[in-house]
C-alpha cells in the first residue's frame, strides 16, 4: 500500500491472519487477495488501478526510471530479435534454393548421361 501512496486503509486484523495462515507455505498472495482484508477495499482499489500512482511512493522516482529502461531494453532486444528472424529466414531461402539448383544440376547430369548412352545404343544397333 506506502507503493501506491494509499492515503487511508482500513484493515480487517483476523482476516489478514488468516489470509497469512493460508499462504503461509504455498505461493505469494495477489493484490485480490490482500484486498479482501480491507475494509474500504472500493476505495483503495480504485486508488491503486489509477494510471501511474504506483510511481507516487517513497520510490517512485527509481520505479518510473526502472520501467522506462527495462521497456527501452524490450524495445531495443525485440528489434535485433526481428531482424535476427529475417535474416535466419531469408538464410533458409537461400540454402533451399541452393540444393535446388543443386539438385537440378544433378538430373541436367543424368539426363545427358542417359540421352548419351541411348544415342551410342542406337548407333551400334543401326550398324
Amino acid at each position: 500500500m506506502r507503493n501506491y501512496s494509499v492515503p487511508l486503509a482500513i484493515i480487517d486484523g483476523d482476516r489478514l491472519a488468516d489470509l497469512a495462515l493460508v499462504f503461509e507455505l504455498e505461493e505469494r498472495p495477489q493484490l485480490e487477495h490482500f484486498l479482501t482484508c480491507v475494509l474500504n477495499s472500493e476505495d483503495v482499489e480504485k486508488t491503486i488501478r489509477t494510471p501511474g500512482r504506483r510511481y507516487l511512493g517513497p520510490d517512485g522516482e527509481i520505479m518510473a526510471a526502472i520501467k522506462i529502461q527495462s521497456t527501452w531494453r524490450r524495445f531495443c532486444d525485440r528489434a535485433a530479435y526481428l531482424i535476427h528472424r529475417q535474416r535466419q529466414w531469408a538464410a533458409g531461402v537461400i540454402a533451399i534454393s541452393w540444393i535446388m539448383n543443386c539438385k537440378l544440376s544433378m538430373v541436367r547430369k543424368q539426363l545427358k548421361h542417359l540421352r548419351q548412352t541411348q544415342a551410342e545404343k542406337f548407333k551400334l544397333r543401326s550398324r
